[in-house]
């Protein structure tokens, strides 16, 4: 079983049998039984916050079920000395270690750690990895025979309830074992999500293990959206994207949508839970930091088959239906249904001075779309583009190789849509363009929201009438493509401070 991007993996247990009667007892009753491991991909400085937390100096790396070795405190602290040492990951420190048996005795266990040169030895069962015997805990029950000391296992739970705030106390058979998960960085992460001229309308309040996810209409786009429908796709985005960053830490978590039937902002609780966790959630949080919108032109080169199936894929698995449009024909009626809805929304009162408003913040704004984020359209385009006419924009193409080919693109054209159209819907609808999002982003593909043609009732149905021919409703369009040859890297878009979007505890 492949590692998951996760870095911290659950305790395993084999119950001790009752301490041995003898002057030489085994393993199994000297070991730390309660197991925190780290997978290869972990960090140097994860693996050192979760040593220190959890209050041990060795910490087994896990691929799976597997344990490859061990990694050491001195391993960590000499890493940290390391010019560029958040490059460096556990896996590249992991070092293996002698074997025990559980019915190995103290003896016999004190020679295999010493002819190793190692202070640590696995206990394995069969395959299974069943404990950790230090050199630590055979001084402690060396100690107590002399002294008739009660020992107590390197590592043990030393208080009650969380370390500190953000971390929580999983369940854990017959004994409790804190979980270090920083709730405060999770939310953090989730804020990256992308959100209608980066509005960013939501609020978050984070408890003991709980997270609630809260609309703000006080950034809800009156007169682009006054459904609300762009407000909540962007909060079910972020939902997303704060289910990939509790499952990277290894958590499994449980979301109630709607928990407030008294509160219809009070969109969702997310609930941390023992178990494992969501695996395909976890593979894609390296992409959190890398997804960007791109506004620009695309690579001429088309979308392979196999990753638009896993696009496909990634909006199904959050009750989401994708479709590609395909053939000149229908992308020709999609492009007149957008132009139409762009005119349309030109006569909305208040659409023009709303636009403005979201693109020329000053700057040092943490919101809205920046200037530095906007191409102008290529010079010599062919075909009606997608994208929504903006004021002005500063970024700049890609240059145009040589050769006779025309500036328009090969990036696809999808169309996001549900079965229903409740508030329900269009906030897992905002989750599932996370995943699609995040997917495309993982294989290395651009990415561009397009939310302008759902916001006029009149061109949303024409899309479902004469584009897609289908009873769901669509709900987003996505543009999807591979990135221009000679495209620059696109400036991060800014984002408020958590404590700017924190409601009281």
């Amino acid at each position: 079983m492949p590692a998951d991007p996760s870095w911290a993996t659950g305790p395993q247990r084999l119950d001790a049998p009752p301490e041995a009667a003898d002057d030489d007892p085994p393993a199994t009753a000297l070991m730390t039984h309660d197991l925190i491991g780290i997978v290869p991909d972990a960090t140097v400085e994860v693996a050192l916050r979760l040593m220190v937390h959890v209050g041990v100096r060795h910490l087994p790396v896990m691929e799976g079920a597997l344990c490859t070795g061990l990694v050491h405190e001195t391993d960590l602290a000499l890493a940290s000395t390391v010019p560029g040492r958040v490059l460096l990951t556990v896996g590249d420190l992991c070092r293996p270690a002698p074997e025990l048996h559980p019915g190995d005795r103290r003896g016999a266990a004190a020679s295999v750690m010493h002819t190793g040169g190692t202070d640590a030895a696995l206990v394995v069962q069969g395959d299974r990895l069943v404990g950790i015997l230090t050199a630590t805990d055979l001084i402690r029950s060396l100690a107590a025979d002399v002294h008739r000391l009660p020992r107590q296992p390197l590592g043990a739970p030393t208080g009650e309830g969380p370390a500190r705030p953000g971390a929580v106390t999983v369940p854990r058979t017959r004994r409790s074992v804190p979980v270090p998960i920083d709730l405060d960085q999770a939310v953090t992460q989730a804020l990256r999500a992308p959100s209608v001229h980066n509005t960013q309308p939501w609020r978050w309040r984070i408890g003991t293990g709980t997270v609630e996810l809260h609309a703000d209409r006080n950034r809800q786009l009156d007169a682009t959206d006054p459904g609300r429908r762009d407000l909540l796709l962007s909060c079910g985005a972020a939902l997303h994207h704060l289910r990939v960053a509790v499952a990277a830490a290894g958590l499994a978590a449980e979301v109630d949508l709607l928990p407030d039937p008294n509160n219809s902002d009070h969109l969702a609780t997310l609930t941390l839970r023992p178990g494992p966790p969501d695996a395909d959630a976890a593979a894609l949080h390296r992409a959190i930091a890398l997804r960007c919108t791109d506004r620009r032109r695309m690579s001429h080169w088309p979308v392979p088959a196999g990753q638009v199936r896993a696009l496909v894929d990634a909006a199904h698995r959050y009750g989401a239906l994708l479709v590609p449009v395909e053939g000149d024909a229908a992308r020709g009626r999609l492009a007149a249904a957008l132009d139409d809805a762009a005119r349309r929304q030109a006569f909305v009162p208040g659409y023009a001075a709303e636009l403005r408003t979201w693109t020329s913040r000053y700057s040092a704004a943490r919101d809205g779309v920046p200037a530095t984020s906007v191409a102008p359209s290529p010079v010599g385009m062919v075909g009606s583009s997608p994208l929504r006419r903006f004021p002005h924009g500063e970024l700049r193409q890609p240059h145009m190789v040589d050769g006779p080919r025309a500036p328009d693109d090969a990036a696809v054209l999808l169309v996001l849509a549900t079965a229903a159209d409740e508030v329900r819907d269009q906030v897992l609808a905002g989750e599932a363009t996370s995943a699609v999002l995040l997917t495309a982003t993982r294989l290395g593909l651009a990415t561009t929201p397009l939310s302008q043609g759902m916001e006029v009732d009149a061109t949303r149905e024409r899309i479902r009438r004469d584009v897609l021919r289908i009873p769901e409703l669509p709900q987003l369009l996505l543009r999807i493509g591979l990135p221009a040859e000679h495209a620059e890297e696109l400036p991060p878009t800014p984002r408020r401070d958590l404590r700017a979007v924190l409601l009281p505890g």
